[in-house]
């Protein structure tokens, strides 16, 4: 890769941090609490980002839970209150009441209570959908009404190469969420479109551009009217223009 490539991409990569930093958040880091502490489960605090509050060992909720999870608002601030965390055996404390075993899995999100009669709701992480039921109910025998559901990975595939153009990305078998790579054009064409794609959330990559061809200047003497502005040949970069505006030749008026 060429030193001017390599210093285009960095400086793309660079705005695009920055401009994505600087939207929508919520306050972060958020203080730890008395016997729980909190995780950003999502690369930003921005909007929709979710938290996850999990009690110390040995304590838990008032729900029977030791973990809830909390989203970035669109009014920048958190949902829900900080929980209360517990002695999970503390003498004061009732007796539990009956309760259905939590999933193990490390992309699941549940939220709601675990006591016989109660619902919880199902929710993946970031980058992951869930693929099975989104509500359980907890049966009095202690057994959930269904099989707890997974999450999957979203990947995309390898993005498609472009004609007459480069493709700068990390080469993989498959891309993550978020993940962006860049486009160049060759020297004697023009970008069109976006240089920079994403993989989405449903495992599809954002719009791709294209290198269109330019097209050289057929007059030297004369300006010419390209987009609707008059310019001289040779102000024009290479004295080519992309093939897409119209192309006019300006004659002067004599008297």
């Amino acid at each position: 890769m060429e030193t001017s490539q390599m210093l285009l991409l960095l400086c793309v990569w660079a705005l695009s941090s920055l401009a994505l930093q600087s939207g929508r958040t919520c306050p972060w880091p958020l203080p730890g609490g008395q016997h729980f502490d909190v995780a950003l489960l999502s690369p930003f605090p921005s909007f929709s980002a979710l938290v996850e509050i999990r009690c110390h060992p040995g304590y838990t909720m008032a729900n029977g839970m030791n973990a809830v999870f909390r989203r970035c608002q669109g009014d920048r601030q958190w949902s829900d209150e900080d929980p209360e965390c517990t002695v999970a055996n503390a003498e004061t404390e009732p007796e539990s009441k009956p309760s259905c075993p939590l999933p193990d899995h490390e992309l699941l999100l549940v939220g709601g209570s675990v006591a016989v009669g109660s619902t919880i709701q199902y929710q993946c992480a970031p980058g992951s959908v869930l693929v099975g039921n989104s509500e359980n109910v907890c049966h009095k025998d202690q057994t959930w009404r269904y099989p707890h559901p997974i999450c999957q990975r979203v990947f995309c595939p390898p993005p498609q190469e472009v004609n007459n153009g480069y493709l700068v990305a990390v080469q993989k078998s498959k891309y993550s969420i978020g993940d962006a790579i860049y486009y160049l054009c060759k020297k004697t064409f023009h970008l069109d479109g976006p240089n920079q794609a994403t993989c989405q959330i449903d495992g599809t990559w954002s719009t791709v551009p294209l290198c269109r061809a330019r097209c050289p200047i057929p007059a030297q003497r004369s300006k010419v009217i390209v987009g609707g502005v008059k310019s001289w040949p040779y102000d024009l970069t290479d004295r080519v223009v992309a093939h897409d505006p119209r192309l006019g030749l300006h004659k002067p008026v004599h008297t």
